[in-house]
């Protein structure tokens, strides 16, 4: 089974502002990036850290960062079963 695109589009965003940024991305930048509400954001970065793809760093310049397996898997889509493989 392939990662849903919903799930793709948002680690990707957050991959690419990520790397442009060099910083945590918070979920009002994801938003406006891909052109979706907060709230969707929020609740997709929910279900990609249930999935060990994304971590929140709390505190003043807080925000999301891509987990080692969401680097992965935003460079390329692999199969949710392949995502629970040891490192």
């Amino acid at each position: 089974m392939d990662i849903p695109q919903s799930l793709y589009e948002i680690l990707l965003a957050l991959v690419n502002l990520y790397t442009s940024l060099k910083r945590p991305v918070t979920s009002v930048e994801i938003a406006e990036y891909v052109g979706k509400s907060d709230g969707t954001i929020r609740n997709v970065i929910s279900a990609l850290k249930a999935m060990g793809l994304v971590e929140a760093k709390t505190g003043p310049g807080g925000g999301y960062v891509p987990t080692v397996k969401g680097l992965e898997v935003a460079r390329g889509p692999v199969g949710l079963d392949r995502l629970w493989e040891p490192l």
